[in-house]
């Protein structure tokens, strides 16, 4: 029997309001939505976060209505940094050198280059046989011309004004050396980051006296302090922050030395290594390193976290293996502690992005968490505790 237009009008109704209850706000349903979000975001081909010029000035590929793709770089480009939140690409035939650097983002800011904040890298030139630049894209404000060094710590490039420039060429001619030099003789920035050297009389000389810039709390890290190098910066600025990827435990004690060969001594060490494995290193060359420090100065161990990211609740054990000595250490060496952030992540699932870096929305919690350790390590020293 053929349904009257009226029954099908009834029906038609219905349909739209089971549909409108069935799409009706459910606290349970939402969460599972914010889930999936979540995780078609972070496993997203693009970032939405960075826009058609930062994208460029890392060598990607920005697609239009989608932001800058994860894994396509510019023609003549490769990737050379696949980490998830810190993709970076090269020019082939540049060595180690890309589109961006990892450097400090204040010394970035004081050498007027562009920071790009969502990825943590210094936009950097990625043609090293362009020795200066003019109207280059990686550069800020007034400084437009960008001259390239090294990019080192000591030769770090760095964006001049045009007439810096002017006058740099004809300081060159007539000291008979090159722009490049003189560029980077004259410039104070460079020479704060020259180990044993000091900026007089308008030039970079030798003979740095540690005791004009004593002490201070010296962070040492890997890439997981070097993406929260911004934000722990604007938290606890009087901190030394050296961070830099794919750094391991045994690069702990030339960091030291360098720290010591401008400062002296520090106040106070935070150790955040033990991510990646270092072979050969072992439990008596860590404490053999705290062993050069005044047993007074104050340490902290970071527990390192490195799980597999295909099977999360597997954790790497060459990080458990260094948690280990870590605690072990803390309670042998006086005015030590460990901040665990092996039980933090374990407490809050989705943290990290690939089973070893914060998310990007985490690393502000990351650099708070840094600070509360580390004040409560303070804390239990006066008492004359230890954490553990």
């Amino acid at each position: 029997m053929p349904i009257s237009r009226t029954a099908r009008s009834w029906l038609a109704w219905l349909v739209v309001v089971a549909t409108v209850l069935a799409l009706a706000p459910d606290p349970a349903r939402a969460q599972v939505s914010s889930q999936v979000t979540s995780q078609v975001s972070s496993t997203a081909r693009t970032d939405s976060r960075i826009g058609p010029t930062d994208c460029r000035l890392l060598g990607r590929v920005y697609v239009g209505g989608q932001g800058c793709s994860r894994d396509r770089c510019v023609p003549g480009a490769r990737i050379a940094k696949a980490a998830r939140g810190a993709e970076l690409c090269a020019l082939r035939g540049q060595g180690d050198h890309a589109f961006g650097a990892p450097v400090d983002y204040r010394l970035c800011a004081q050498l007027h280059r562009r920071w790009v904040a969502q990825v943590n890298w210094c936009a950097a030139n990625p043609d090293r046989g362009r020795a200066v630049i003019t109207h280059a894209p990686q550069c800020t404000g007034t400084a437009s011309t960008y001259v390239t060094h090294s990019d080192r710590a000591g030769a770090y490039d760095e964006c001049r004004s045009p007439g810096d420039v002017r006058r740099l060429r004809e300081q060159a001619r007539q000291r008979g050396t090159t722009l490049e030099r003189e560029a980077r003789e004259t410039s104070a920035v460079i020479c704060s980051t020259r180990p044993g050297h000091r900026f007089t009389d308008g030039r970079c000389e030798r003979g740095h006296d540690p005791a004009d810039t004593p002490g201070g709390v010296l962070l040492v890290g890997d890439s997981i302090a070097w993406r929260g190098q911004d934000e722990l910066g604007t938290r606890w600025p009087d901190a030394h922050l050296d961070g830099i990827p794919s750094r391991r435990l045994d690069d702990l004690r030339p960091r030291l030395d360098a720290f010591e060969a401008d400062h002296g001594a520090p106040d106070g060490l935070v150790v955040e290594l033990g991510t990646n494995a270092a072979r050969g290193f072992r439990a008596s060359d860590l404490r053999a390193v705290l062993d050069t420090l005044p047993a007074r100065t104050p340490v902290m161990l970071v527990l390192p976290y490195r799980a597999d990211p295909h099977r999360p609740a597997e954790i790497q054990p060459a990080s458990t293996r260094t948690a280990r000595w870590m605690r072990r250490l803390a309670t042998d060496r006086p005015a030590t502690c460990v901040a665990d952030w092996r039980g933090v992540v374990a407490a809050r699932p989705g943290v990290l992005v690939d089973g070893v870096h914060p998310t990007s929305s985490a690393e502000t919690f990351w650099a708070e968490w840094i600070v509360r350790s580390w004040r409560s390590c303070g804390r239990d020293v006066r008492a004359g505790g230890r954490r553990s």
